[in-house]
């Protein structure tokens, strides 16, 4: 999700890989999954992503960034939900600007179950 701040969305590329107590996910270019609209990363938006992969068990961790191009390299990352294919849902909070500018200036967030 993200935040609801102003300026907080974002056109960059956005990457995804999670670990979970098995193993973890490749590397996952969120524009390029299946997804329920596609205007992605704006301001408020709860964007949702279909992704395939091995079976991780229950994630553990969210290891999330982007490319820092685009004419709005700044996101503020609310929270990321994975559900499992069960149903179950995990959340990871980041409260964070992913930015090279804003709050800790860094495009990457390494986010732990909330």
């Amino acid at each position: 999700k993200t935040g609801d701040r102003p300026y907080s969305g974002t056109d960059c590329e956005v990457m995804l890989r999670v670990k979970g107590e098995l193993r973890s996910t490749g590397t996952h270019r969120l524009s390029a999954c299946p997804v329920n609209h596609t205007t992605l990363f704006q301001r408020g938006a709860h964007d949702e992503f279909l992704i395939q992969d091995w079976d991780i068990g229950a994630p553990r961790q969210v290891s999330i960034w982007h490319d820092g191009k685009g004419s709005d390299p700044h996101w503020f990352l609310d929270k990321v939900v994975v559900t499992d294919p069960r149903g179950r849902q995990y959340a990871f909070k980041c409260g964070e600007w992913l930015s090279p500018t804003e709050g800790k200036r860094q495009l990457r967030a390494e986010l732990l179950l909330s």
